[in-house]
């Protein structure tokens, strides 16, 4: 819901940089990265639903009367959702490779 707010609004209240697409990257990176923790066993599925719902902030905006829909956001989404996952592959391994050590 945050999210969604943030994109409709008309102007942001907390951008996070002032180029749009790392603000992109880093709301789909953490929607990603609590997604597959909560549910890693669908983590195909998680990111097809965040992909769709990208595109659904960018039909909504095209709705809007002060935002524009930019199919470039749904290609920052995807990246954001890349960083998760790699994010999460690399903790997911640290975590792996501790416990062998220790047992």
């Amino acid at each position: 819901m945050a999210i969604l707010y943030l994109a409709l609004s008309p102007t942001p209240p907390i951008p996070l940089s002032n180029w749009d697409k790392a603000n992109h990257v880093f709301a789909f990176a953490v929607l990603g990265a609590l997604g597959w923790t909560a549910w890693p066993e669908q983590r195909w599925n998680l990111a097809a639903c965040l992909v769709a719902y990208g595109c659904a902030i960018e039909l909504m905006q095209m709705l809007t009367a002060t935002r524009q829909a930019d199919w470039h956001d749904v290609a920052a989404d995807v990246v954001g959702l890349f960083v998760a996952a790699a994010i999460r592959g690399g903790i997911a391994r640290r975590f792996v490779h501790s416990r062998i050590e220790r047992d």
